[in-house]
């Protein structure tokens, strides 16, 4: 048992909103590792490599490996060669790639816009402010 209510009530929270982005991501067709992947490489329109990948969305090049077979067999991305370095490759999102995510990211956009326009200005700073304390706590006490 956590030691305070308030903690609880935050776990609780967070596995919700995870929770709520998985439904979502299920009625729109598609996996929310998946679409957390091509939101990174839609953010990288000149493609990224793995380990970028792996470093944003905190996860294994083990698992990224699945996703990326996942979109390269639905032809959402290529992998390239990086004109500068050679030994580095690159995915990038495909035409079709990119008009798929942009629809969905789009909409999945304009539903977040929506939630965090339910704070003031301030309220969003101080909601900020004090996840960030409390992430940075937790990552200095468990890191």
């Amino acid at each position: 048992m956590r030691s305070s209510i308030e903690y609880n009530e935050h776990i609780l929270l967070s596995k919700l909103e995870s929770r709520i982005y998985y439904e979502w991501c299920r009625k729109n067709g598609i996996s929310y590792s998946l679409l957390q992947v091509l939101d990174v490489l839609y953010q990288q329109p000149e493609g990224i490599d793995a380990k970028y990948i792996c470093d944003t969305m905190f996860i294994y090049k083990q698992t990224l490996t699945g996703l990326i077979k996942q979109l390269e067999s639905s032809k959402y991305i290529q992998i390239k060669k990086d004109s500068i370095d050679k030994r580095r490759k690159l995915i990038i999102l495909t035409k079709t790639g990119f008009d798929y995510v942009e629809g969905i990211l789009t909409r999945l956009y304009e539903k977040e816009d929506i939630t965090f326009n339910c704070l003031s200005d301030q309220e969003k700073k101080i909601f900020n402010r004090l996840y960030r304390k409390v992430v940075q706590t937790l990552q200095k006490e468990l890191g």
